[in-house]
């Protein structure tokens, strides 16, 4: 592959991604309201998208790499590697218990850890008689 495309490709793969990870945090959380400017806290925080962005990026890697038509030797060598790499993207379960957790599993707890710093959990004061 050339390197022009390919650069075109990860510029496009690092957008798509920041644009997924910013929708997975903002807009599947409770608190999310669609008017408010979540601007500056992005811009200065940026920080607190990193492991996200990364496992968004190594998930679109291995998904690429199961699903891919290329016919080469490292395609061949990815085919008997199929299991192992279905293992660190899905996670497995024998039985019932967890022996790997995936690294799809890996993003929704960043997702959730940057939702905590942008949504901080409200206090509520109930009213209510307790006795």
């Amino acid at each position: 592959m050339e390197s022009v495309p390919f650069n075109e490709y990860l510029k496009q793969l690092k957008t798509d991604t920041v644009y997924f990870v910013l929708g997975r945090i903002l807009d599947t959380h409770e608190d999310y309201q669609y008017e408010k400017d979540y601007s500056k806290l992005i811009i200065e925080r940026p920080q607190i998208f990193d492991d996200a962005i990364g496992y968004r990026v190594a998930c679109k890697s291995i998904e690429q790499m199961i699903s891919t038509n290329r016919r080469n030797a490292t395609v061949r060598q990815a085919e008997g590697a199929y299991q192992a790499l279905k293992i660190e993207l899905e996670g497995l379960k024998v039985d019932g218990d967890v022996r790997s957790v995936g690294i799809k599993s890996d993003l929704r707890n960043a997702i959730r850890k940057a939702q905590k710093v942008i949504f901080p959990k409200r206090i509520i004061i109930d009213n209510a008689k307790i006795w």
